[in-house]
């Protein structure tokens, strides 16, 4: 698809979003009259801020007002969330949340549930997450050659991700759910020690960031042979999602989600999502986003609060089946 094409699409999906927007506003007129404020669960300069910082920076002259990324890193993302949602509901505090955040609102004890002490405004990138397999190891070009040799093989595979109770590790274990499978799930400690296990054949096939599998590819070392959304990625049109690999209703990419607290009246919340949904339309904005390996999104509140809550009960369903302990 061309990128011309792409960017015509991109505008007439904003553009529906501007004619469903009315005169929705009401109180919101004067919003905002000072800077608002993005907490985030991750590091400064890290991948998550420089997905975010092209947003930001296109919201300025939208909004009338700085929009400040505030890095509040530490416990897996519960600090930075907990602190939104403690703030005054009037769309001056939001928050970026992720996965990570759908996993922490499925386990028993949850330290918060972003289906009910958040109010989502707008999606705004996402991510590819790939199925690869080490090319040595495993003979397989598709994900349904992979359960097949996985169904006549049980408990040979090791499988790895980039952390016991992260996406990559809830994926796997209901791709083998799914398919009645025996998978040896084998947790590394981050993104680069996944990839450089995988790379080596410590494992036999991995889950992780599609960017993260790049370096391997060139020398054929690795195949990826499918991406967690349903459909592919304008950031990967080449790879099949999972629909096309024959896994109907799994759709999980790598996400971020601007939110606000809970009781954030709906015009401020409708105003935010068309000036952000603004911002993602801009060509640059876009082309800075996809440099990171991923996809701006536009998105109405109706389709991410949909989004989070069927992946946050698909978490809750593997954490239960498979007995997982997040800690």
């Amino acid at each position: 698809m061309s990128q011309f094409v792409k960017q015509c699409q991109c505008m007439l999906a904003f553009l529906m979003l501007v004619l469903c927007a009315g005169a929705a506003f009401g109180q919101a007129a004067s919003f905002p009259t000072k800077p608002i404020r993005v907490i985030m669960p991750f590091p400064a300069g890290g991948s998550a801020d420089a997905g975010l910082r092209p947003v930001t920076e296109a919201l300025r002259p939208i909004l009338g007002q700085p929009v400040i990324l505030d890095a509040r890193p530490g416990a897996g993302g519960v600090i930075a969330t907990r602190y939104v949602i403690e703030q005054p509901a009037d769309g001056y505090t939001i928050a970026m949340i992720s996965n990570g955040s759908a996993i922490r609102s499925a386990v028993p004890n949850r330290p918060f549930d972003i289906r009910k002490d958040l109010a989502h405004i707008a999606q705004t990138v996402e991510t590819p997450m790939g199925i690869a397999v080490n090319s040595a190891k495993l003979p397989v070009k598709s994900l349904e050659e992979l359960v097949d040799f996985a169904r006549a093989n049980p408990g040979r595979i090791n499988f790895s991700s980039f952390g016991q109770g992260t996406m990559a590790h809830l994926i796997i274990e209901y791709i083998a759910e799914t398919r009645s499978l025996k998978l040896v799930h084998v947790p590394y400690n981050g993104s680069p020690a996944e990839f450089t296990a995988l790379l080596r054949g410590d494992s036999d096939a991995g889950l992780n960031s599609l960017r993260t599998y790049y370096p391997g590819l060139g020398g054929g070392k690795l195949r990826v042979i499918a991406i967690t959304s349903a459909g592919r990625s304008e950031a990967a049109p080449d790879i099949p999602g999972m629909k096309e690999s024959g896994f109907e209703g799994i759709d999980i990419p790598g996400w971020t989600v601007l939110s606000a607290p809970a009781a954030t009246a709906s015009d401020i919340l409708n105003k935010l999502n068309f000036a952000i949904n603004k911002a993602l339309a801009e060509p640059a904005v876009r082309e800075q986003i996809a440099k990171l390996g991923s996809a701006a999104q536009i998105t109405t509140r109706e389709q991410v609060t949909q989004r989070i809550n069927r992946e946050v009960a698909i978490y809750e369903r593997v954490i239960r089946t498979a007995n997982i302990v997040i800690e």
